[in-house]
Formats: structure tokens, sequence, C-alpha cells
């Protein structure tokens, strides 16, 4: 994906990565346990309009793949709020 080669020419320079489940060619989890590769500092956020209790969400956090997820549909102030939590854990 264009998102993947942009994140690994540049990997040093990223913070967070929030991510959506659903993408054409790659599903997130994927997609982030690429990134986590190439950064295993980066925050990494997903957002799914899945139920985020589900087995596979909690899975992924249990395997540090992902740092926290938003459940779609989410405010302006909800992204905030989860981004904020997070940035400043680094």
């Amino acid at each position: 994906s264009l998102a993947l080669e942009h994140f690994k020419m540049n990997c040093n320079s990223y913070d967070l990565v929030l991510s959506d489940v659903r993408m054409p060619g790659m599903n997130g989890f994927d997609f982030i346990t690429k990134i986590r590769e190439m950064n295993s500092k980066v925050i990494v956020l997903l957002m799914t309009a899945f139920d985020s209790t589900d087995f596979e969400f909690t899975s992924a956090l249990h395997n540090n793949k992902a740092n926290g997820f938003l459940q779609k549909p989410f405010t302006e102030r909800e992204l905030i709020k989860v981004v904020k939590t997070h940035l400043n854990t680094i």
C-alpha cells in the first residue's frame, strides 16, 4: 500500500499511526504488524465499526500490535482525547 511505502521511507518521523481495520488489499492488523516491524515504538491506534470487544481486537492489544482502538462512529473530541492520551506516554 502507498501508506506502508511512505511509512517505510519515513518510519522514524512518525509518533502516531491511526488506521482503519478495513482497508482495500490489506487489513489493519496486517498493516500494523508491518508498521511494528519497522518501528516498534510508534503509537498505533486502530479504528473500527466492528465491536471492539471481539476476540480479534483484544488479541491485537494483548500482542502489543495496537496501543488502542476507537469505536466508530466517534466524535472529534473523542479522537483528540485518545490521541493526546497516547502521545503523552512518549
